[in-house]
């Protein structure tokens, strides 16, 4: 920190006004943008965060507006200087301030989806079950947000958490989502290509979470309620697989889900419930 900053940080509380904390602020912001000038990004990174520090002695709408700002160009800068991980806790930060500024909510809302990405390309990298627990938190955080402000857009993060949570086996989370999402998606014509995968997904998250019985009445359910449904090759599978497993033929269920994934090969969650749940057939089979 400069002689200048040094000295006017060192002003009594009673001295110093709004305008001293505004251009202590701004000196470090100043100093932030010539270090990237230079490509020094940690540095920069590490000036922006002290304006934010500054900035937070305000504690008023205004501020808090401008510390997010700040947290987030550190996140920036972190980024650059390839420390992405060390960014990510003042891009969150930046989130948070965000939802504190009046009419800012959407753009806190976009670093969440951010940071969902994130923590969610980490997790997979890592094979990190915590970075994937924490992108859906990011996510949900997303969806919250946007709701906040009516932004149509909350779908699109509902049904990353979904995802993540359908393949981090928190099923009745899962299960939460996908209820919000395919009614939208049922609805809306630039979602309706994806309700069949939603409504497929829905149903394997019934199905590892409640059993056959429970599986089989959402099913026919949704089979009613969204007739569109029933001519997709997943409705089928799905439909040939109850079939198999109330005649208690394992070489059917077994030869009809070998075939689905042959054309169209399955995720690993949901080949894994497909899976296991052929246990109970074995079990029944064997009574």
């Amino acid at each position: 920190m400069s002689r200048l900053v040094d000295q006017k940080l060192k002003t009594s509380e009673g001295d110093k006004s709004i305008v001293d904390v505004l251009e202590l602020a701004e000196l470090e912001k100043q100093k932030a943008h010539k270090a990237k000038l230079k490509r020094n990004y940690v540095e920069a990174a590490q000036c922006f965060l002290k304006a934010a520090h500054i900035l937070k002695e305000q504690n008023d709408e205004g501020s808090n507006y401008e510390q997010a700002v700040c947290f987030e160009e550190a996140y920036k800068a972190f980024k650059q200087g390839n420390e992405l991980e060390k960014g990510l806790s003042y891009l969150e930060q930046a989130a948070n301030k965000f939802l504190t500024s009046t009419s800012r909510a959407t753009r806190g809302a976009r670093l969440y989806d951010q940071l969902g990405e994130h923590y969610s390309s980490l997790g997979k990298k890592n094979q990190s079950r915590q970075e994937l627990v924490k992108a859906c938190k990011m996510y949900a955080k997303a969806a919250e947000s946007y709701e906040v402000e009516g932004d149509s857009r909350s779908v699109y993060s509902i049904a990353h958490q979904a995802e993540l949570a359908s393949q981090l086996e928190l099923y009745k989370e899962a299960i939460h989502c996908y209820d919000k999402i395919i009614p939208v998606a049922s609805e809306d014509r630039l979602l309706q290509f994806k309700l069949k995968d939603y409504l497929f997904s829905y149903c394997l998250c019934v199905l590892a979470k409640d059993g056959w019985d429970e599986f089989a009445t959402s099913f026919r359910c949704h089979q009613d309620l969204h007739p569109v449904f029933n001519s997709t090759r997943e409705s089928q599978l799905l439909l040939d697989l109850i079939e198999a497993k109330n005649g208690f033929d394992l070489e059917k269920y077994e030869k009809t889900l070998s075939h689905y994934a042959n054309l169209s090969p399955l995720p690993g969650w949901q080949l894994s419930i497909l899976t296991k749940v052929k246990t109970e057939i074995q079990q029944e089979d064997l009574r």
